[in-house]
Order: C-alpha cells, then structure tokens, then sequence
C-alpha cells in the first residue's frame, strides 16, 4: 500500500528552569538574525545565489567570526535566508508586467509581459523579528523527565515546555524537525516541524454529491441518481440538518423538489 508524509507544526511555551538563561536566548535570537541579515545582504549584492553548500562555504567563517553563531547554527542561518528568498521568488513570479514590445507571428508589434523576478527587488530582504532556528539532536533535544535542552551562543539551557495536547508527537512515531524559538510578549515559545509517513487510506466513493450554494436558492444538490433544489428557507431553524433531509428522502424515493419552510 503507498504511504503518504503528514506535516505539522507544533507549538509550545517554554518556561526557562534559571531565569539567567533568557539573556542567553535573546543574545542568541539577536546573533541570529544579524547573520541573516547579512547573509542576505550577500545574496542580493552577489545575484541571488540558492546553492546552499556554496553559501555555507563562502559564509561560515564570517558567520561564526562576527556574530559567534555555533556551527550548526551558521548554517542554519544560511538555509533560512535561502528558504525566505525563494519564497519570496514564488510570490513574484505571480505577477507580469509590462517589458516593453515585441513582434508575434504575423510580424506585428504587441506588449511583451514577463514575470517579476529576484531582480525586481530594490534592496535585500531585511530580518527585524529576532528568532532562533534549532536543528534536532543538534540544538535541541527532547530529554525522558520531559525537558528540552536548548542550545545558545553562549551554550546549553534548559527549559520546560508546556506540550498540552501535543504528547502522541514524542511518542517516536513522528520525525522531528527543526524548531523555531520565538518570543510574543512576556512568553518564549517553540515551534517544531514534524512529519510522519502514514498509509494512504483507500477511498471507494460509492454515491458523490454535489453541493452549491446560491443567492435565490439556498442549495442545488446534484447526484448520479436525482437532482434536486432546495428552495430558499422562509426561517431559520437550527435544528434541521438539509443534509440528512435529502439523504433520507433519497433512500426512501426519488422526490424532483424539496421545500423547505
């Protein structure tokens, strides 16, 4: 049977077990995203390089030099730069604009449109929000008494997160990713990617339904077997389920018009 990957994004306070260890973090967070920030700034100056393994490379020492980022955490910066230009390469390109004239089949002269690109951007894309990106087993780990290690720029920190809800994702049948350490306020907070490869189920649909909504009529449901119009409800009742009206009245005959009053 094919198996199919799930991903999702948990999220968690952190309460930090020495309140000495928050200075570490937010010196961390800052070092972080000043390297970002000059890594992208590379990127623009240097025609938008995407191959991470060359960045890395070019950029490594300098990140670990001027901002004392961990190794992991240098490229981290670097992968996060990368993924942010990209995705800002996917929305440009949804747009067209106009690039002058050009000539079609027949010789004559029309509008030549071409999508935006990296080019189009007048300065490099600025990180202003401090954050701090973890690699698994590298960064961060999840300990047995249920406490996550953190690492700084300035080394381990220890922290008790508050999974409510989010248990079944440590019970080993997900992957964890890389976490995301961010602060909204007064509260610390850790996002984790997670993934998981699960059976695809197998859906044999035996009766489809379509349903669309209308302005004149409140429903029109079409079926391989009957067609029928629900017409437009004189009053709200909270207790009537059209659904299970029509599906009802399907199993029982095969009315061409339901009102409904």
């Amino acid at each position: 049977m094919e198996t199919i990957e799930i991903s999702r994004t948990i999220k968690s306070r952190i309460i930090f077990q020495n309140s000495k260890d928050v200075s570490k973090m937010v010196d961390s967070q800052e070092a972080f995203r000043q390297g970002c920030n000059f890594v992208s700034e590379y990127m623009f100056d240097n025609n938008f390089p995407m191959n991470t393994t060359t960045l890395v490379k070019l950029l490594y020492n300098d990140l670990r030099s001027k901002f004392g980022l961990k190794s992991q955490m240098a490229q981290s910066c670097v992968r996060t730069v990368i993924a942010r230009y990209r995705s800002v390469q996917t929305q440009l390109r949804k747009d067209r604009v106009w690039d002058g004239y050009k000539k079609d089949n027949h010789g004559k002269q029309v509008k030549n449109y071409v999508n935006k690109d990296l080019d189009f951007l007048w300065k490099s894309i600025e990180f202003k929000r401090p954050q701090l990106d973890l690699v698994r087993n590298r960064d961060y780990s999840h300990k047995d008494d249920n406490t996550m290690s953190l690492n700084t720029i300035h080394g381990r920190v220890i922290v008790n997160p508050v999974f409510k809800g989010w248990e079944e994702y440590f019970d080993g049948s997900w992957t964890l990713g890389t976490a995301k350490v961010l602060k909204s306020g007064k509260h610390w907070y850790l996002h984790i990617a997670v993934t998981k490869e699960v059976e695809q189920p197998e859906f044999k649909p035996s009766h489809v339904v379509g349903i669309d909504r209308g302005l004149r009529q409140l429903l029109t449901i079409y079926d391989e077997r009957v067609k029928l119009h629900l017409l437009m409800v004189k009053r709200f009742c909270k207790n009537v389920d059209i659904i299970n009206v029509y599906v009802n009245n399907c199993n029982q005959r095969k009315p061409n018009q339901l009102n409904v009053d």
